[in-house]
């Protein structure tokens, strides 16, 4: 399920001018901010409203990924245009998959233009919160509960449920570096 949340997160590209959205004040808000990000493809904003533990959570397929290219070869990794990412951070990596999916199928993600969020229910107890929401995509609707945590003044996303409906592209494959077998 993360490496799902991966590819879909991977959906946006670069964001548009002014500035990202942010984790809100209120969990409502912070929803609200969600559907901004993913409607801009803003990939460092909907990252940034990850609390720590989903940030984790996310990074870790792309630590993964890291360690597997370890043993690949420079020329191989070159010519499977990942040569950068050995020296990449979790989220360097996330936006630079982004614009690789972009440049692969430049329409996989135009649905999100489109993409709302409607709250449509907010319980909040302490520094936890749950809000249920419909995400409308393409005429179709599908029922959410996302689970907020407040974080240095922020309410923050911890979990993926809000991502589940979303388009999902294809991520980079690992190049096989194993030659013939015997």
């Amino acid at each position: 399920m993360r490496a799902r949340v991966i590819l879909i997160l991977l959906g946006g590209m670069a964001a548009g001018c002014g500035p990202s959205p942010k984790a809100g004040r209120n969990p409502k808000e912070t929803v609200r901010n969600l559907e901004t990000a993913l409607r801009s493809a803003d990939i460092g904003a909907v990252y940034d409203m990850l609390s720590a533990r989903g940030q984790r959570e996310l990074a870790a397929p792309f630590v993964g990924l890291k360690a597997a290219l370890a043993s690949v070869p420079d020329a191989q990794l070159k010519a499977a245009g990942l040569s950068g990412f050995r020296k990449m951070d979790a989220r360097e990596m996330l936006v630079a998959t982004v614009e690789r999916a972009e440049d692969e199928n430049p329409k996989a993600l135009e649905p999100l233009k489109s993409l709302t969020i409607v709250v449509t229910d907010v319980k909040q107890r302490d520094d936890r919160a749950t809000v249920k929401a419909s995400f409308i995509l393409r005429g179709r609707s599908r029922d959410q509960t996302l689970q907020l945590v407040r974080e240095g003044g922020r309410w923050k996303l911890d979990g993926d449920e809000a991502m589940q409906a979303l388009p999902v592209p294809t991520a980079p494959a690992i190049p096989d570096c194993s030659g013939p077998s015997p």
